[in-house]
């Protein structure tokens, strides 16, 4: 592996969603919605046995591919050592400050949220004057 020790947990957290994207492509894509294979009959059996290996194929193909962007592709190693390196530099907020920041992010998706409701409603009257004023009511 390219630069094996660098970066080794951003690396490693890469990895494992690679690892779990491939696992979710091969169960939801192949069985999703076919049942078992003991459950289907005839030209059902058949295509469900395609859509397996071909979804097979691909989440081996998306394993394989992000390993070896993770693992050996010289410009994405150096990308997530670099990310490794950044991150202990970081200076995380204390819980004071988490909580108030928080507070403030959530009041303003309110406001914000209140704000889009009423030029909605706004528009919605609107346009229900216009029509009304078409049809001569």
């Amino acid at each position: 592996m390219y630069r094996w020790p660098q970066g080794r947990i951003v690396r490693l957290v890469c990895f494992a969603l690679v690892l779990l994207v491939a696992i979710d492509l091969a169960i939801n894509g192949a069985w999703r919605g076919f049942g078992t294979a003991s459950e289907a009959v005839g030209a059902a059996a058949t295509r469900q046995t395609i859509y397996g290996i071909i979804f097979t194929v691909l989440s081996v193909g998306v394993f394989a591919g992000g390993m070896w962007l993770v693992g050996f592709w010289k410009r994405s190693v150096d990308f997530l050592i670099d990310v490794d390196g950044e991150m202990g530099r970081v200076e995380w907020p204390t819980w004071p400050v988490l909580w108030k920041t928080t507070l403030v992010v959530a009041i303003v998706m309110v406001l914000l949220g209140l704000l889009i409701v009423g030029v909605d409603w706004l528009c919605q009257s609107f346009v229900s004057a216009l029509n009304a004023l078409g049809s001569g009511n």
